[in-house]
């Protein structure tokens, strides 16, 4: 295996895997900004990576992600690294080249997760990369995820239960478009 992107998860009720969740404060491990843009990957290739997107190793947003790459040393480094090291780096592509819902500033890749080749696991991105790369975490109660309906502005959050179930909670807003 050369490459482990991360697990299909779907919309909080959208069907029986995200429904009847325990979402007790107690049960919710992290929730992060869910970004709208595309999913890139990084691919062991050799003893060097490559990136490809869902379905592409030449797609736009593969292009548009090797320029980035390309032009910053550290974030390259750091993709090399957790290749090297037997992993795969998951990030969302956003900016102005890659415009979908929500319009970004620049283009940018955020590190969304580094997970392990063989046994599918996680780990923190900050073992490889600086906290401004990686999207946040934020600590969170279910208060603050019956709030996100009505947020403004994103799309929404990904939200991780300590049995390791994941599901995504989006702004009626983005919902709208």
């Amino acid at each position: 295996m050369v490459s482990r992107p991360m697990q299909k998860f779907f919309n909080l009720h959208e069907n029986p895997f995200t429904q009847n969740l325990n979402l007790f404060d107690d049960n919710i491990v992290s929730v992060t900004e869910k970004l709208d843009g595309s999913l890139i990957s990084t691919v062991r290739n050799g003893s060097d990576f490559q990136v490809k997107s869902k379905t592409s190793f030449e797609s736009g947003q593969v292009v548009l992600a090797n320029k980035i790459i390309d032009e910053d040393q550290d974030l390259q480094f750091g993709l090399y690294q957790a290749t090297n090291d037997g992993y795969t780096v998951n990030m969302e592509l956003i900016g102005p080249g890659n415009p979908n819902v929500l319009l970004y500033p620049k283009n940018e890749l955020r590190i969304l997760n580094v997970r392990n080749i063989q046994t599918g696991e996680y780990i923190s991105p900050l073992v490889y990369f600086q906290e401004h790369r990686v999207v946040k975490s934020l600590p969170c109660k279910k208060s603050f995820l019956d709030s996100v309906p009505g947020m403004k502005g994103i799309e929404g959050f990904v939200v991780t239960l300590r049995s390791g179930e994941i599901f995504k909670i989006k702004t009626e807003e983005y919902v709208r478009f």
